[in-house]
């Protein structure tokens, strides 16, 4: 038996469908408006807009889109987005599409699309997917902007900025170089300085060399003055004094008795001793016989005088030829061999003494060598002012002055080696 619903059920029931039937009228409305204002926003909005279907061709796009590519509206539905893609971007498209509507989601995705009037443009991609009430795919809502100006600023930037590096480490490279450059220049002023600081050194030590030198060779001079004075009243005018004495007396005998041939002969005796002793005067003080006969006659001469005063050894060894040699170099070299036997016979203590005297087409040398004790001469050298380097002092110079070279090398137990070496020309 079924039961009639009342009067009062009846109108509550009304009731109930007219509230349905007003709200859904009222959604309807809604959902009307809304639509009208999306399509006003996604045909209004400043970026472009799309929508693609499951295969990727278009559904919907915007007048900005349109606008942007330079389609028209019936250009674009229905086809493939890939048709609007650079084709070296189409196998990218073709590759991500599927992972778009699996994730769901794209952000910032870069493309390279074709205008209509065949220019590129390049344009990011924002989107979402729509999916049915039972997770179905539906459709692709995208954005995008043209970043083709920021692209080329950002691409103008980092070429800017890679020029910028390059010069800069091109810059930085000259700088470095500029600057090695500068530390050898700072290395040489100072290797300059100090070279200049040394030869200073070796100028004052020169200049205080020849001024003792100088003094040393004034003393030398008036000694040897004195000597010859000494020599001259007391040995000549002593022999001279006899001589006039001895003819006083053959004077006196020779009123009372003839002449007699043995006071004659003891008057002639010692007039040749006086000639003897001023002609070895004079050769000491100028040897005559290296400026008769040479270099070679001169040494061994000298040699051979004082071998007579001493038990040394003398050798002598010559080799070239010494007839045209510059007299001034001669001296120096007759000299400078004079003063090292004389500091040989009188220091070295030695049993033979070798001269070596050569000459070729360059230079003139001698070395005077001894078997002595020898010496240190690095000792000897730094007693400045002492008699024992007055003698190498001499040799220096006299071998500097005719533009040589003089050395001189000892060790103990060694004996001792000078050595002269002075150009030709």
């Amino acid at each position: 038996m079924t039961v009639k619903p009342t009067y009062e059920e009846l109108e509550r029931r009304v009731q109930e469908l007219e509230k349905i039937e007003s709200e859904y009228k009222s959604s309807k409305e809604t959902s009307r408006e809304n639509e009208s204002l999306f399509k006003t926003l996604y045909e209004k909005i400043p970026l472009g807009y799309q929508s693609l279907d499951e295969n990727g061709h278009f559904i919907i796009v915007n007048q900005t889109w349109l606008v942007t590519l330079g389609y028209t509206r019936e250009e674009v539905i229905g086809k493939s987005f890939a048709d609007f893609l650079h084709p070296d971007w189409r196998d990218h498209f073709k590759e991500n599409f599927p992972r778009f509507k699996s994730i769901g989601e794209i952000l910032g995705v870069e493309f390279e699309m074709v205008k209509k009037n065949g220019t590129l443009i390049l344009v990011s991609f924002t989107g979402k997917i729509s999916r049915d009430k039972k997770g179905d795919f539906q459709q692709t809502h995208c954005i995008f902007h043209d970043i083709t100006d920021r692209k080329q600023m950002e691409t103008d930037l980092r070429r800017s900025r890679d020029g910028l590096e390059e010069q800069v480490q091109k810059r930085t490279a000259e700088l470095e170089k500029l600057n090695e450059a500068l530390k050898m220049e700072v290395e040489k002023r100072k290797k300059f300085e100090t070279d200049l600081k040394l030869q200073n050194k070796k100028i004052l030590k020169a200049q205080e060399r020849r001024k003792y030198l100088s003094k040393k060779l004034v003393e030398i001079l008036e000694k040897e003055r004195r000597a010859i004075a000494e020599s001259l009243h007391n040995d000549v005018g002593q022999i001279l004094a006899k001589l006039n004495m001895d003819l006083d007396d053959v004077i006196d005998a020779s009123e009372h008795a003839p002449i007699k041939a043995d006071a004659l002969v003891q008057i002639q005796s010692s007039i040749m001793e006086s000639m003897d002793y001023i002609s070895w005067l004079a050769g000491s003080l100028r040897p005559h016989i290296l400026e008769n006969l040479g270099l070679v006659p001169a040494i061994r001469n000298m040699l051979n005088k004082m071998k007579k005063n001493s038990n040394v050894r003398f050798n002598l060894h010559t080799q070239g030829d010494f007839l045209q040699i510059d007299d001034e170099k001669a001296l120096a070299v007759y000299r400078i061999t004079q003063e090292a036997v004389t500091n040989c016979l009188k220091h070295a203590r030695a049993e033979n003494i070798i001269v070596n005297l050569t000459r070729n087409d360059q230079f003139l040398s001698i070395t005077i060598e001894d078997d002595g004790p020898g010496f240190e001469h690095d000792k000897i050298s730094a007693k400045e002012g002492e008699k024992d380097k007055l003698g190498l002092i001499i040799m220096h110079e006299r071998a500097i002055q005719v533009g040589g070279e003089f050395r001189i090398t000892s060790r103990v137990g060694k004996g001792t080696r000078v050595t002269v070496e002075t150009p030709v020309e």
